[in-house]
């Protein structure tokens, strides 16, 4: 959603009335807050019911009328504000402007894991950076022990997701016994010290 880097309020001014809110939904930033109130008023503003980290600085221009401030909000919310003139005032108006000055860089990313991957093999399994990278080399890992075992004993030959080889007319019988099945990708990495020895091996995915 794109927000607005200036809005403007107009507020109507009331027989008897000496006091107004002003409510408006701000993004986590630096703000300009300008309240132009009628002519020959003085003027106060504070913020209602502010949340931990507003910061509401002090007015910077002397003329009674006019307040012109910096507003710091620590979140994107609503926030009210409260405006009080000396006197009523009656068929007039209070301009107030919310003039969006600077928002905060985000956050810098976390910093990837060292490469290649530290620990036991299952705490680098826990570790979704690596489990994510594990199992999307997996696959080249087995097809480089597939295309070793046909070299050495011919066309016939496969290997199979969790790196068993077999030969004509031999076929799996199922998934092998071992932390991580039916998973090949977590069973080879929990199971089998020649894949962990190729994964660190590998340049970083």
């Amino acid at each position: 959603m794109n927000t607005p880097s200036q809005v403007t309020q107009q507020i109507a001014t009331r027989a008897g009335t000496s006091s107004y809110n002003v409510t408006q939904y701000l993004v986590q930033g630096t703000y300009r807050l300008i309240i132009m109130a009628p002519f020959n008023t003085q003027m106060g503003a504070i913020p209602l019911n502010p949340p931990a980290g507003l910061q509401f600085l002090p007015d910077q221009d002397p003329t009674p009328y006019i307040w012109n401030s910096q507003i710091i909000t620590p979140a994107n919310d609503q926030y009210t504000f409260l405006i009080t003139l000396d006197r009523p005032v009656e068929g007039s108006q209070i301009y107030v402007q919310f003039i969006l000055e600077a928002v905060p860089p985000p956050p810098p990313p976390p910093p990837l894991p060292t490469w290649p991957p530290v620990g036991g093999p299952q705490q680098v399994w826990n570790n979704p950076y690596y489990q994510d990278a594990i199992r999307r080399l997996h696959p080249y890992w087995i097809a480089e022990l597939d295309r070793e075992i046909k070299r050495q004993k011919g066309q016939k030959w496969y290997v199979d997701p969790y790196a068993r080889s077999f030969g004509p007319n031999s076929y799996p019988s199922g998934a092998p016994d071992g932390p991580g099945s039916p998973d090949p990708a977590a069973y080879c990495w929990l199971n089998l010290r020649t894949f962990h020895e190729w994964i660190r091996n590998q340049p970083r995915p």
